[in-house]
């Protein structure tokens, strides 16, 4: 990290410069200091497994929940006078996709309660 932050001092320095005295050398150093800090972040993110990349999490219903990871705790929803309509956005990953739908992408240590009721929602 220290490097990127010499890099990242390096480039403002130089683009400093440039904005002052725009020079064919100068505009190469910024350049070649831009490559060399770009590159290594993309060779970085190639390097990485789709399986050590965080998951798609998706929560696309009214009150719905989506944890890409583990939940400890109590998951609670209640979703009061909404028209279920099926939702065709679910893709790869952690996706909750209807109204007070909940979905945990590890483990769900907590208790999880859904409340989904159709009327209008006012007080009867």
């Amino acid at each position: 990290m220290v490097t990127a932050g010499v890099i990242a001092a390096a480039t403002g320095m130089v683009t400093n410069v440039v904005t002052n005295n725009p020079s064919g050398p100068w505009w190469a150093a910024l350049a070649a200091l831009v490559l060399f800090g770009v590159l290594p972040q993309i060779y970085l993110y190639r390097g990485t497994s789709p399986q050590n990349r965080p998951p798609v999490v998706n929560a696309a219903g009214t009150g719905a929940v989506a944890v890409g990871g583990s939940s400890y705790e109590r998951i609670s929803t209640k979703v009061v006078g909404v028209a279920i309509a099926e939702d065709e956005t679910a893709g790869q990953g952690v996706s909750a996709t209807g109204a007070g739908a909940v979905a945990v992408g590890e483990a769900a240590i907590g208790t999880i309660e859904t409340d989904v009721a159709h009327g209008s929602g006012g007080a009867s």
